[in-house]
């Protein structure tokens, strides 16, 4: 499904915790339609950054914008806008679930029923080699991204978000999970992941923010 992206924008952004500041002074631009992979090691605030330009968290400084929604203020608007495919910690598959139970929960989001030929193909596009009666725990940790990114495809979101891609994949796979992502954002979607390994984002993203921490 095609779609149209929006611009998501951040300067000086950060954002507290209880032990200090969980990420502080980003700044990046996202036009629509480009992939921006987000890169930094463990306790970087890679997915806080994520679920706050999501709208699903509160800055403490700076300023973003998604669509030209400003955050805080608008963030019951930027969360009509962004899908978050996968969050770790926070917006997560569920173990217990089968493929084919994920899927129909997005037609219980979307609030109609996905096209049969529309979801093959997109599960065929993100590499889902699953079947619809393969429990979620059994997939391996790249299939298990793939179908993140397959359920967020099918909404035809303005925006995606994405964490952790390189969770449990070995390079050669991360690079082709990349991959995948490209195609998404070249049907429209604006698309930030997140990754510990800027070199296998290279080939795909439009652009590599780092963060420290």
């Amino acid at each position: 499904m095609a779609a149209r992206g929006v611009a998501i924008e951040a300067d000086g952004l950060g954002v507290d915790g209880a032990r200090g500041a969980v990420f502080a002074g980003v700044s990046f631009a996202a036009q629509p339609g480009q992939l921006v992979a987000i890169c930094g090691r463990g306790g970087s605030g890679r997915t806080s950054l994520l679920l706050t330009l999501a709208g699903r968290m509160r800055p403490a400084h700076g300023s973003a914008s998604v669509g030209g929604n400003p955050l805080p203020a608008e963030a019951a608007a930027v969360r009509r806008l962004v899908t978050v495919a996968r969050a770790t910690g926070a917006v997560e598959l569920q173990d217990r679930w089968r493929v084919q139970e994920a899927i129909d929960l997005q037609e219980v989001l979307r609030g109609h029923r996905v096209d049969a030929r529309e979801a093959a193909a997109t599960l065929d596009a993100c590499g889902v080699t699953a079947g619809g009666d393969d429990p979620v725990e059994s997939l391996a940790p790249a299939q298990r991204t793939r179908l993140a990114i397959a359920l967020a495809w099918f909404e035809g979101p303005p925006a995606a978000v994405v964490d952790d891609v390189d969770r449990g994949a070995p390079t050669a796979a991360e690079r082709e999970i990349w991959q995948v992502l490209r195609g998404l954002a070249d049907r429209g979607t604006t698309v930030l992941a997140t990754t510990t390994d800027p070199a296998a984002a290279s080939g795909a993203a439009d652009a590599i923010v780092s963060l420290e921490g």
